[in-house]
């Protein structure tokens, strides 16, 4: 009796000291490498200037990337790549990490803080990269123990000025403790019906969303700089595919459930990472939704078509912009995907009446855009081929014109654009 007693008490007081010694692990908190897409973070433009479509991007190979700087132009910008909310209210000797990259800028306009209760708190980050090459280095083990027991959220503040744009790089942004709620342990499983539930329902984005799709078709592709992006249709509803890895046709359907990894870029529904497992592809033929000028708005990311519609060139500061009209309605179109199919701005004739077709997009998140693919002459006003152009040419009042008059022109009883 008295050695199974010992036996007992031994047992329970192993089983104690075990328990205890994992109540003093410490765990995961939180964590986001930025390796497959930008997770839950999402992106504040407090400044966005003219000339810039973001600050904060994406990047498969560098994680998230911040710049101002485009085509040779430093822009003056400000903009926030915010974490999710981390609970740290049942968490001790807690520590924060990350692996970041700079070159060019000065290291003044970046600062990496903490906020909580509506307050932000710049933090002491020991380790910066010097600015003279793309090395990634750890910021060094930062200490959170000040907000334990409170909720936060991590922000990464990227400033630039005209005299300078830094370009900077983040990764493997970790949080661990003591006795805190781990990453894994919050994982819950996250659906979507729909590319329109997951639209409503994600509206501050997500990863491991599990996607179901029923005869969603690619009505476009787009490529640049070996970045490929897929418009996805389904309904009444559409969604960017950015860089997933995919590879599709346009026209081709979708039907079967994917995970996924889901922003609002710009405002824009964007994907930014997809399974193919569980997807059935069958070919189809894709086209434009036919649209009135007045609702485009309500498709972004789709294929639209307005039809009917005249051309005016408007100046915005130094900039000339493009406009569809159709009566009092307009919406700017612009040739984003350079296919050199937009009249020149100087040669517009308003008496012209086109059938425009392109992705409906949001420029900045502010600034309603058609990205124009398919651009036709319905006047019966054609622009001026080679043949034509030796012919020669009279205005609309029966007055000869040379080379240098811009506007209608008749050459051999047609009518063209010069």
């Amino acid at each position: 009796m008295k050695n199974f007693l010992r036996v007992s008490v031994l047992a329970f007081f192993a089983l104690l000291t075990s328990t205890m010694a994992k109540a003093d692990e410490v765990s995961t908190i939180f964590e986001e490498t930025f390796s497959e897409s930008q997770g839950e973070f999402t992106i504040n433009d407090i400044t966005l200037p003219e000339g810039l479509s973001y600050v904060w991007k994406f990047d498969s190979k560098y994680g998230m990337k911040a710049t101002a700087y485009v085509s040779g132009t430093n822009y003056a910008a400000e903009s926030e790549l915010v974490s999710p909310e981390i609970d740290l209210t049942s968490a001790s000797n807690i520590t924060f990490s990350f692996d970041h990259a700079r070159k060019y800028g000065d290291l003044s306009n970046l600062s990496v803080k903490v906020r909580c209760e509506g307050a932000d708190t710049k933090l002491d980050v020991a380790n910066w990269p010097d600015g003279s090459n793309w090395t990634f280095i750890s910021s060094g083990d930062i200490s959170l123990e000040s907000f334990a027991g409170k909720k936060i959220q991590i922000v990464f503040d990227y400033t630039s000025t005209a005299d300078g744009a830094a370009t900077w790089e983040i990764k493997n942004v970790k949080v661990t403790g003591v006795g805190g709620t781990s990453s894994e342990e919050e994982t819950t499983t996250k659906t979507a019906a729909s590319v329109a539930e997951l639209i409503a329902n994600f509206a501050d984005g997500g990863e491991d969303i599990a996607l179901t799709l029923t005869n969603a078709q690619v009505v476009y592709k787009s490529e640049y700089k070996s970045k490929v992006t897929y418009y996805l249709r389904e309904g009444d509803k559409a969604v960017m595919l950015y860089n997933t890895g995919l590879e599709l046709n346009v026209g081709d359907i979708l039907n079967g459930t994917t995970t996924v990894a889901y922003v609002l870029y710009n405002k824009n529904p964007e994907i930014t990472s997809a399974t193919s497992d569980g997807l059935t592809i069958t070919s189809g033929t894709a086209a434009a939704r036919e649209v009135a000028v007045a609702d485009v708005e309500n498709y972004l990311c789709d294929l639209v078509q307005v039809n009917d519609v005249t051309l005016k060139a408007e100046a915005s500061g130094s900039r000339t912009n493009i406009y569809a009209y159709s009566g009092d309605n307009k919406v700017q179109v612009y040739d984003n995907f350079k296919l050199g199919i937009l009249p020149d701005a100087e040669s517009i004739d308003e008496s012209v009446t086109y059938k425009i077709s392109g992705i409906a997009q949001l420029y900045n998140g502010k600034y309603l855009e058609i990205y124009v693919t398919e651009v036709t002459n319905t006047s019966g006003i054609s622009n001026i081929n080679a043949d034509a152009a030796t012919l020669p040419a009279y205005n609309l009042a029966g007055q000869k014109v040379d080379a240098a008059y811009k506007g209608v022109v008749i050459r051999g009883g047609k009518k063209f654009i010069q």
